[in-house]
């Protein structure tokens, strides 16, 4: 992937299954000429010679005497995705429309691309920095609203911006401490052991300071769960669909509708979790509905926070026994708009209990914040200065950081830098490796492979 990176490659680029519109991308020197023969556009321009910047509506050709509507879009090298010549074309998503259309490009020359190669290929062709293609990794996984929120930051340079400041402020010592080296025979002394010593020190606060400041980037990845529990017909169903605003669960008043566990996410005050609806935990459960209710306790043993979802309008009697099975973090009485106020309990549980109705939302904001607080999720507010770390960044500026602290440690007890010079430079440079690693400057195979074999094909 990396050693060949100018012949034409070609991927499905649209999500997997059917969809109103696939996508197909082909990038590389043969890509507009592959295209112009394949595409019969309802214009008379001539695709071949196109400029770029162009959609064309028309006919894809997909085989033999088949012919399918569609679009291409034609983007000229270096103002491109890939900074290479680059089509692609708009068809319905058929799953086999797409894969003919595929084939047939294969079958004209093109290669078929491997995973995360579009974007390698814009790293390689400098349109993007490493940090910018994890960032790109990131959209295409994000989940949620704070996922894609980090994956944006992440994309727009503000890491590389920092790294760069730091790097240049290396790079100068650097220079000083090489120059000692040069002229090591003659009197001149261009930067004293203090302040060596003093500069490191600086640059190493300050990483310091930005590595126990930064918000890690893993935290975003997976979403705390929140797992719904109770017995059938508890309406856990319809608290879902009320939490999330969605119609992600059924409901109906025939007890037992849900047989799996369903998620979606919700939004709370500190961000959003993934919300779980699981089906009925009933002891007189039997075949499916007895391997349905397992399913429902092993989602509540990996939950982070178990809510107890109970029927306030109905018999009391099970609730004992409900409250020492799932050991609730908290309790939800359900249905209290088919009781009078006064007839619900008071609650004798260790665990909070927020009286709603999932049916006209009664008491929903209030378990909001609940689960909020149960969780005590810590703010990380994206618009500030915040920069997002991966472990691989984290690491990078660890063995950075250790460079540095070696190189500070050669600077006691000598007169002139000369006297260590050599060792000096040789942790700085270590140093600007590490922290060069973060942005791509410094790069190896196995990086690389790390960072692209994790996207999907086509991206």
């Amino acid at each position: 992937m990396y050693d060949i990176i100018n012949d034409t490659i070609v991927a499905i680029s649209s999500p997997p299954g059917r969809a109103v519109r696939g996508v197909v991308r082909c990038s590389g020197p043969d890509s507009v000429g592959m295209a112009a023969s394949q595409f019969d556009a309802d214009e008379t321009d001539d695709l071949a010679g196109s400029s770029g910047f162009r959609r064309y509506r028309g006919g894809v050709t997909i085989g033999d005497d088949c012919e399918v509507p569609g679009e291409l879009y034609v983007f000229r090298g270096p103002r491109s995705y890939t900074r290479q010549d680059l089509v692609e074309f708009h068809v319905a998503g058929a799953p086999p429309v797409l894969s003919m259309l595929c084939e047939r490009l294969i079958a004209l020359g093109a290669r078929q691309a491997q995973a995360g190669e579009f974007t390698a290929r814009a790293f390689l062709n400098g349109a993007m920095d490493l940090t910018q293609a994890e960032a790109v990794a990131g959209m295409i996984r994000a989940r949620s609203d704070a996922q894609l929120h980090a994956a944006n930051e992440l994309m727009h340079g503000r890491l590389r911006a920092r790294v760069d400041d730091i790097i240049e402020s290396l790079a100068e010592l650097t220079a000083l401490v090489e120059a000692d080296i040069d002229f090591a025979e003659e009197p001149i002394d261009f930067i004293s052991p203090a302040e060596m010593a003093t500069r490191l020190a600086s640059v190493r606060v300050e990483l310091e300071a930005w590595l126990s400041s930064a918000a890690s980037a893993e935290r975003f990845e997976v979403l705390p769960r929140v797992v719904l529990v109770g017995p059938s017909n508890a309406g856990k169903s319809t608290l879902m669909n009320r939490l999330t605003g969605m119609d992600r669960s059924i409901c109906s008043p025939m007890a037992g509708t849900t047989r799996d566990t369903l998620s979606a996410p919700m939004r709370i005050g500190h961000g959003e979790v993934l919300l779980i609806d699981s089906a009925g935990v009933d002891d007189e459960a039997s075949g499916l509905m007895r391997m349905a209710a397992e399913r429902s306790l092993e989602a509540a043993r990996q939950a982070d926070i178990r809510c107890l979802v109970f029927d306030v309008s109905t018999s009391w009697d099970d609730l004992p026994v409900l409250v020492n099975r799932h050991r609730p973090h908290l309790l939800v009485a359900n249905k209290i708009d088919l009781i009078e106020p006064a007839c619900v309990p008071p609650m004798t549980y260790t665990s909070p209990c927020c009286r709603i109705s999932a049916m006209t939302g009664d008491g929903i904001d209030d378990l909001r914040r609940s689960i909020d607080e149960q969780l005590n999720l810590p703010d990380v507010d994206l618009s500030d200065e915040t920069v997002l770390l991966n472990a691989r960044h984290q690491q990078a500026i660890r063995d950075g950081l250790a460079s540095i602290a070696n190189a500070e440690s050669l600077t006691a007890g000598i007169e002139h830098i000369s006297e260590s010079a050599d060792l000096i430079a040789f942790e700085i440079r270590d140093a600007l490796d590490a922290l060069g690693a973060i942005a791509g400057s410094v790069t190896t195979e196995d990086l690389l492979g790390r960072i692209f074999g994790s996207f999907c094909i086509g991206k």
